[in-house]
């Protein structure tokens, strides 16, 4: 019986550590399957998901969302001068830097697709969301990425759209309209914020942030153009 006794326990404590051994893989699985491989950020399934969630939500309780569209400008002359090894790193920077200027009980970044990103944010107003994507383009723009002898910095457009749903609304609709804000961005001349209403127009658009004196083609500015000061040298985010 005592014999019996120990062989049991023995595989009990087995049970429980394959068991345990199971569940941290399959968080694992989880979060892989959850995240974009190249810059860690949340990927495209886990977006669908969480705006889906966000939006009923938001729906049912009459509170605000927003969801933003973020496009880095001239990506494909980045990889085009400086190759895609270039062009991965600013896509790594870019999503760190958006995310770090989303609190993360507010909402989410994740990889769209490409070089574009989106946020979405949960209870969160207009004007809050404005302040949010206006740090993110000023986060990225001010940003001096190192890859290898190269000194980049690159730009993003954003449009954005915030609202609280009606019965009426979908999530298509807030996927919509921050796309056409995001073009609207492109058309203004890049590197800017554009917010868009349910009407949205010529009329309705609030553009925010635009660099006037940065003309398209200088939105990926070489080592030489840029000439940085050491104390931008000092201070240079380097990847």
């Amino acid at each position: 019986i005592s014999s019996h006794r120990a062989a049991t326990a023995r595989l009990e404590e087995s049970v429980k550590a394959r068991t345990f051994e199971l569940e941290v893989a399959n968080e694992q699985l989880s979060h892989v399957s959850r995240v974009d491989g190249l810059t860690g950020v949340f990927n495209r399934r886990s977006f669908d998901e969480s705006v889906d969630a966000t939006f009923t939500y938001a729906r049912d309780r009459g509170v605000a969302m927003a969801v933003m569209m973020i496009d880095l400008d001239f990506f494909k002359k980045l990889n085009d001068e400086y190759g895609h090894a270039a062009g991965d790193i600013c896509l790594i920077e870019a999503a760190r830097l958006a995310s770090d200027a989303v609190p993360k009980e507010q909402g989410i970044v994740a990889r769209y697709g490409g070089e574009e990103f989106v946020a979405l944010l949960n209870s969160t107003e207009e004007a809050a969301a404005s302040a949010i994507a206006e740090r993110i383009r000023s986060n990225i723009e001010q940003a001096r990425i190192r890859c290898g002898s190269e000194l980049l910095q690159v730009t993003a457009s954003i449009g954005v759209y915030c609202a609280t749903p009606t019965r009426v609304d979908s999530v298509a609709k807030f996927m919509e309209l921050a796309d056409a804000a995001l073009y609207r961005a492109k058309e203004n001349g890049r590197n800017q914020v554009v917010i868009a209403d349910k009407n949205f127009g010529p009329e309705s658009v609030q553009t925010q942030a635009v660099n006037a004196d940065q003309s398209q083609s200088e939105s990926v500015i070489s080592p030489q153009e840029l000439a940085p000061s050491d104390e931008q040298v000092a201070s240079e985010t380097v990847t």
